[in-house]
């Protein structure tokens, strides 16, 4: 699928998806027009004729039968690429809170490692 910028004016062949995101979209491609019903005309051309009177005959179609159609507008689904504000930015940039649990379990390990070598003698 294409990507296009916020406004849908420019595709994009290049993007950051840590500065911004994708939504999709639709991008207007044509009107169609409605159409009446056609019925189909046609008529017979004879092929042979034979001595008793009889004739092979071959049904030309001079205008096909088109079935009416209602008008309509013609979309493509696209991706618009919105970038990020700089305060989605910092939000984005923020530790998790299980990251921050897990750093906490981090530097909690290390000073029950550390009072433990303390208690035992050593530095």
């Amino acid at each position: 699928m294409r990507v296009f910028s916020e406004d849908k004016t420019q595709e994009l062949k290049e993007y950051d998806l840590n500065k911004g995101h994708l939504e999709l979209d639709k991008l207007f491609v044509k009107h169609h027009e409605a159409a009446e019903e056609i019925k189909e005309q046609w008529h017979y051309e004879t092929i042979a004729e034979y001595p008793n009177g009889g004739k092979d005959v071959e049904k030309i179609i001079d205008v096909p039968y088109q079935a009416p159609q209602e008008e309509y507008d013609e979309y493509e689904d696209i991706y618009v690429y919105i970038p990020y504000t700089d305060e989605e930015l910092e939000e984005l940039n923020k530790p998790s809170e299980l990251e921050i649990l897990k750093r906490e379990q981090e530097v909690t390990a290390q000073a029950v490692q550390d009072l433990i070598l303390t208690m035992m003698g050593g530095n």
